[in-house]
């Protein structure tokens, strides 16, 4: 049982200067690529911000979460483009793992390719949309409708 509730911390991201002893140079390297990266270029920084977020909610990082939301809301990202960014997301994440369902129905129907991702695979989604009609119907609908163009364009 846990003592405490607590995952994460906000403070425990003040431990990341412990890098600059332990690892000086790939630290000081990441840091000036992380700055590179989200500066202003051909994309806004408002805009790399909201990736930033989407990105963060597939990879699940609470920090990342919490700074980036922040960053977006300071360049005058709203909540609802902020909402829009993380449906996005969950409908890749989502479609990812329905694309590499084929490679489940591969392995359960014992098929010993050594390919194990071809194009060719692609074409059992049918028939996961067979063996569970409803869900994969209901997962088609969320994807196409998060996908839409709202306040992100397509």
């Amino acid at each position: 049982m846990l003592q405490n509730d607590s995952l994460y911390k906000r403070s425990d991201t003040k431990r990341l200067v412990e890098f600059t002893k332990l690892s000086h140079d790939s630290f000081k390297s990441f840091m000036e690529f992380d700055h590179q990266v989200l500066s202003e270029g051909h994309l806004s920084k408002k805009f790399k911000e909201v990736i930033s977020i989407a990105v963060a909610h597939t990879t699940g990082c609470a920090h990342c979460i919490d700074h980036h939301v922040k960053q977006f809301k300071k360049l005058g990202g709203t909540k609802e483009e902020m909402a829009e960014s993380i449906m996005v997301a969950t409908a890749l994440k989502a479609g990812s793992a329905m694309a590499h369902s084929v490679n489940a129905l591969n392995a359960y129907d014992e098929i010993e390719d050594d390919e194990l991702y071809k194009a060719s695979y692609f074409n059992r989604l049918k028939e996961l949309g067979q063996l569970d009609g409803e869900r994969f119907k209901a997962f088609i609908n969320f994807d196409q409708q998060a996908m839409k163009a709202g306040l992100l364009t397509v």
